[in-house]
């Protein structure tokens, strides 16, 4: 009666520091990620949904290669291939339209890349009734960047549309019962095709997989379906389900998430849930979102922003938030029970959040020796790698971002240079955990409708104003357009138009020359005059005092105008350059000099 009941009620899918001991678990990884889409047959199971052998359209993200960084993502109708209409069709269902969509669902997997070498963990994803094999693209791309290998199918006939290459199979309605039975097998056929094809000697997978380090996780009627796995394949080392607990008790360490906002599954849901963890005689994890509903676990924001039951609405987590939390708390979990980290084990011990996240453990085993990087001398902590943050992708099509991000990236991690770590969509800032990045890089320009949010802006400024730095780069200075705060943050920015009337701008793109005014700052130390070969924007607006270290003569002015200046806001140095066009205008010796040197500073805190 039980199951009976969960089937009846599960859906279609149908800033506290979230680190330990310097480590920000839900910051991505360091490998850039591919992603490939494979066609799985299994021939000893026949559907009569789809009237053929079992077939599961399924999904692969993975560590890609360094390559990958600076090629063409993936969007989300990519996912449907041929069957765009039936895409349209899909997000129109919860009132979503597919061009918004497009906008909203940021990917960073790259279609195709070559895979890294290496022996990567496993982890197989199973999406909610109703919903599809990327439904959590946030999460398994996050995974992925630090170094798993990520599986998801849509469970033909309870996925919202499976795209199989003969024919598009719609949600099957009447199936519901028929997919409880289905959805586990599924799984564990996943498991066996992945281990096989990593044995074969002409296989791309050939060899990367770690068969002894097999997860699994899932979001509502795929919650159970992990449940349900944990139950019969030995293979699996660790569970985690969101939204769902359900069925017999099991040993395998488990991470429950769930909700107590949840309108889905509601009270009695989370009940069933709590007494599912209580029975598990293994180590387990309950971490509950207290301002969390059913689709906080999920990318639903992108494809209905006002959905509600997680999705907007003042009640709720902000998504960004609970997204960082869900990936947090996924990463360290993996990484202790699949790896044997005695750090992300801590961190599974610990709240950063109380007032948003409800925290409890049992039958957990005694912890390692303390981390390395627990307790350190002052000696030590002065040799500690900065860590430095960049935020990419959006800008207008003139600025390449994905070129110029991992140049970037490369000019700053260089020898002796801090640790950076690349994020692609700044609505990271609205995540939680900036605390931990001694800087932070902005390297993007947001066109008004994928501005990042009130809460992104908001963390921003509080970062800033506690103490950390913030270098801006080119058309960075047109960021969080109509934000009155920024322009005090960063000094100056750019206005487009007043009143029709067009106020910043700059001479055609070409050489100048620059004049060093402050050879005694630590950013421009060593700098002479030099020429550069970029864009002078000029006629920026602001009156707060800042102090300029390079300027050069504009044609489009007729007077001098800053080219780079530092300002302090609150506790935070902020250091901004209208220089880096593009990847001709950064390998302009000086530009590098600048860059490597600014960020230093501004990550230095007194």
């Amino acid at each position: 009666m039980m199951l009976r009941a969960l089937l009846v009620i599960l859906p279609a899918l149908s800033m506290p520091a979230l680190s330990a001991a310097g480590k920000d678990y839900s910051a991505p990884g360091n490998y850039p990620v591919g992603v490939r889409t494979l066609v799985l047959v299994d021939r000893d199971r026949e559907d009569s949904y789809s009237d053929g052998p079992r077939t599961l359209v399924t999904e692969v993200w993975y560590p890609a290669v360094e390559s990958a960084r600076s090629a063409k993502k993936t969007t989300f109708s990519e996912f449907f291939g041929k069957y765009q209409a039936e895409a349209a069709q899909f997000v129109d269902h919860f009132g979503g339209k597919l061009p918004e969509v497009e906008g909203r669902f940021r990917c960073v997997g790259v279609r195709g890349a070559a895979l890294r070498s290496g022996a990567f963990p496993l982890l197989v994803f199973s999406h909610g009734n109703g919903g599809i094999r990327h439904q959590n693209t946030f999460q398994v791309e996050h995974l992925a960047s630090h170094g798993y290998i990520v599986v998801s199918a849509d469970h033909t006939g309870n996925a919202g549309f499976a795209p199989l290459p003969s024919r598009g199979l719609p949600y099957d309605r009447s199936g519901r019962g028929r997919s409880a039975h289905n959805r586990p097998l599924d799984v564990s056929f996943l498991i066996t095709e992945l281990l096989r094809r990593n044995a074969q000697a002409d296989s791309w997978l050939q060899k990367s997989i770690d068969s002894g380090r097999i997860g699994i996780l899932g979001h509502s009627f795929g919650g159970f379906t992990v449940c349900k796995v944990a139950e019969t394949d030995r293979r699996v080392k660790a569970i985690l389900s969101m939204t769902v607990g359900y069925g017999r008790k099991t040993s395998v360490p488990l991470l429950l998430m769930l909700g107590e906002k949840d309108r889905t599954l509601g009270a009695a849901g989370n009940a069933v849930a709590r007494l599912y963890y209580q029975a598990c005689e293994g180590p387990k994890h309950l971490v509950s979102l207290k301002r969390g509903g059913h689709f906080s676990f999920t990318d639903m924001d992108a494809i209905a922003p006002g959905f509600g039951d997680g999705i907007g609405g003042g009640e709720f987590l902000p998504i960004a938030r609970a997204k960082s939390i869900v990936n947090a708390y996924s990463l360290a979990f993996f990484e202790h029970y699949l790896r044997a980290d005695v750090q992300s084990g801590r961190y599974l011990r610990t709240n950063p959040d109380e007032k948003e996240i409800l925290l409890k453990s049992g039958n957990l085993p005694k912890l390692g020796s303390p981390s390395p990087t627990a307790a350190i001398s002052p000696a030590q902590a002065a040799k500690v790698k900065k860590k430095v943050l960049v935020i990419a992708g959006d800008d207008v099509p003139a600025h390449d971002w994905r070129k110029t991000t991992p140049h970037l990236r490369a000019l700053l991690s260089g020898k002796d240079g801090p640790e950076v770590i690349v994020c692609e969509d700044p609505a990271i800032l609205a995540g939680g955990g900036l605390s931990k990045y001694d800087a932070i890089v902005l390297n993007f320009r947001n066109p008004p409708p994928r501005d990042p949010g009130l809460a992104a802006r908001k963390a921003l400024a509080e970062y800033v104003k506690a103490g950390g730095g913030l270098v801006v780069v080119h058309f960075a200075i047109f960021a969080f357009p109509g934000w009155e705060e920024y322009r005090h943050i960063i000094g100056r920015v750019w206005v487009g138009r007043v009143s029709g009337k067009k106020i910043s701008g700059h001479s055609p793109r070409g050489p100048f020359d620059v004049k060093v005014l402050d050879r005694d700052h630590p950013a421009v130390a060593g700098l002479e005059d030099f020429t550069a070969d970029d864009e002078l924007y000029s006629k920026l607006q602001g009156v707060d005092r800042i102090h300029v270290l390079l300027d050069a003569p504009s044609e489009y002015s007729g007077k001098r105008e800053p080219v780079a200046w530092t300002r302090a806001y609150g506790k935070g140095r902020v250091l901004v350059t209208v220089l880096g066009h593009d990847l001709k205008s950064r390998e302009v010796p000086a530009f590098k000099t600048l860059l490597r040197q600014g960020t230093a500073w501004a990550a230095g805190r007194e």
